[in-house]
C-alpha cells in the first residue's frame, strides 16, 4: 500500500493559492431548503461589481471538490465565483421526504435557477 505525504513546499504552495481568495458563506432558500453556498472573491476585492460565474460540480460532488477549484481558477482570471451544494447534498437541507444523496435532475436544476437568482442579487455582481 503507498502512502502519500504533502512536502513543505507543496503545503506552502497550497496555502499560497488560498491566501488569493476570500470567502463568504452564503445561505438561500429554494423550494423549503435551505441550501449553502461559498462566494468566491480576489483576496484584494475592495466593492467594485464584478463578472460572475455559478459553477456547479458533477452530479455527485459538494462544492468543497472540483466547484471549488473552478471558483479559484475564475477569481485568479478576475471574476466572482459562487459555489453551492444541491439539496440532499453536503451542507445543505434535504429534499422533499428527508432524501439525501439521490440524484434527481429536475431538482438540481430548480437549485441552479435559486443560485442564479440569488447571485443576481449580491452587490459583488
Amino acid at each position: 500500500m503507498k502512502t502519500f505525504a504533502l512536502s513543505a513546499a507543496a503545503m506552502l504552495l497550497a496555502s499560497t493559492a488560498m491566501a488569493d481568495v476570500q470567502t463568504r458563506t452564503i445561505t438561500f432558500e429554494n423550494e423549503g431548503a435551505t441550501l449553502s453556498g461559498t462566494l468566491y472573491l480576489p483576496a484584494d476585492y475592495s466593492g467594485e461589481r464584478l463578472p460572475t460565474v455559478v459553477v456547479s460540480g458533477a452530479w455527485t460532488s459538494v462544492e468543497e471538490q472540483m466547484p471549488r477549484e473552478y471558483a479559484e481558477e475564475m477569481v485568479e482570471r478576475g471574476f466572482a465565483a459562487f459555489t453551492f451544494d444541491f439539496r440532499g447534498w453536503g451542507k445543505s437541507g434535504d429534499l422533499p421526504q428527508n432524501v439525501r444523496f439521490q440524484e434527481d435532475p429536475a431538482a438540481k436544476t430548480s437549485d441552479l435557477r435559486a443560485a442564479f437568482e440569488l447571485v443576481a442579487t449580491l452587490p459583488e455582481v
